[in-house]
């Protein structure tokens, strides 16, 4: 009875063992982008899932203000059940340097909702560079032909980054009514373009924000508002002259 026990027990130990290596994390990278005028370091997801040679998410192109080229052909992009992409077809690509630990290219990247990462390298960028990746260590080496010649003078590897499962966007609670936080130009336009609804919008000065955050007058009485109402705007300015009790009061002695 006991010896059962016991083969039972290692059985289910062995189940548990096997559950635990069921799940796992992405392969992402460290990079640093230079389009021209400065360097923007991000970190990208390595998919070999994805037959698209490289993507850049909208929001991180026009908050970073990266060129966009316009497509000949647009390209449509599905998801793992064959469905079409909600974000749409690609109609732009961005285009510029790319740095991985000293691996040094000039990559095409199609422009499309992302959400999760700002960048994935797909399939045709593995193919490529051939790259080869241990698994077990996380761990990316640049050194085949092409890299070498192209790429790189010597093989050079980078270690993935430990980057958290992305959550799922509806759990995420929306932004609460007077909440202030400050985004690009372009991805505030965008933002109100796909709302729904009545939405307002207004602008104000840097002035003008002082001037509300300031304590707020006193308001006028309502002899002030008869003078002003009876006398023209030109003489505004000497709206106290008009007062009785200043009228009443008689100058003052002289010798």
């Amino acid at each position: 009875m006991s010896s059962a026990l016991c083969i039972s027990s290692l059985s289910l130990q062995s189940e548990v063992l096997e559950e635990e290596l069921l799940d796992g994390t992405h392969i992402v990278i460290s990079v640093e982008l230079n389009d021209g005028i400065s360097l923007i370091p991000t970190h990208a997801l390595v998919d070999c899932g994805a037959i698209g040679y490289a993507f850049a998410d909208e929001e991180f192109v026009c908050d970073h203000n990266l060129p966009l080229y316009k497509l000949t052909t647009p390209r449509t992009l599905e998801v793992i059940d064959g469905r079409p992409i909600e974000s749409g077809i690609i109609t732009h690509l961005t285009k510029l340097s790319m740095n991985i630990n000293g691996h040094k290219e000039q990559i095409l990247m199609f422009i499309t909702k992302l959400g999760h990462y700002p960048l994935v390298l797909g399939l045709p960028w593995l193919r490529r560079h051939d790259i080869n990746i241990q698994f077990t260590t996380n761990t990316i080496t640049f050194d085949s032909d092409f890299c070498l010649t192209h790429c790189c003078t010597n093989a050079t590897n980078i270690k993935g980054i430990p980057i958290p499962i992305p959550e799922r966007t509806d759990l995420v609670p929306e932004v609460q009514p007077g909440q202030i936080a400050m985004i690009a130009g372009s991805t505030f336009t965008r933002t109100l373009g796909r709302k729904k609804g009545i939405i307002s919008a207004f602008k104000m000065t840097i002035y003008e924000i002082n001037r509300a955050l300031q304590e707020p007058p006193e308001a006028p009485s309502t002899e002030d508002q008869k003078i002003r109402e009876l006398i023209t705007s030109e003489y505004h300015e000497f709206l106290q002259l008009f007062k009785k009790a200043v009228a009443e009061v008689l100058p003052p002695h002289r010798s």
